[in-house]
């Protein structure tokens, strides 16, 4: 498995979404992921879910993540915009949105355990 593969597994993203850049830097304490999707993917639409739509634009956006360790993380990606032709309406994609919002979630839980933990011995 690759670092590419490792981070994307690790982010929660499923296709078409993956990691396709990571850039280090232990002078700066960054770690800067890339995530993006293929040319031609389709994403569920916004109303049903059910139906695929293209994209036809998209917007570049960067998230401040939790850190890698004590390095400080971000992600940055192309946010997805696609056109429901049954009612044609513009749609902003949401799939990388909860994917990093799980993993938020996740984290939270953790340090909640943690710091139960650690409250009961003070």
């Amino acid at each position: 498995m690759d670092e590419y593969s490792l981070f994307t597994i690790a982010l929660g993203l499923k296709k078409p979404w993956k990691v396709v850049d990571i850039k280090f830097s232990k002078d700066r304490g960054r770690l800067d992921l890339k995530i993006d999707f293929q040319k031609g993917a389709t994403f569920p639409c916004p109303s049903c879910e059910e139906r695929r739509c293209l994209v036809y634009d998209t917007k570049e956006r960067t998230w401040r993540h939790l850190n890698f360790f004590q390095y400080e993380t971000y992600l940055h990606a192309r946010v997805a915009y696609s056109n429901y032709l049954k009612i044609n309406r513009l749609t902003q994609n949401k799939e990388l949105n909860r994917a990093f919002f799980s993993f938020t979630c996740k984290l939270q839980r953790q340090f909640g355990l943690m710091s139960a933990v650690l409250l009961t011995f003070f």
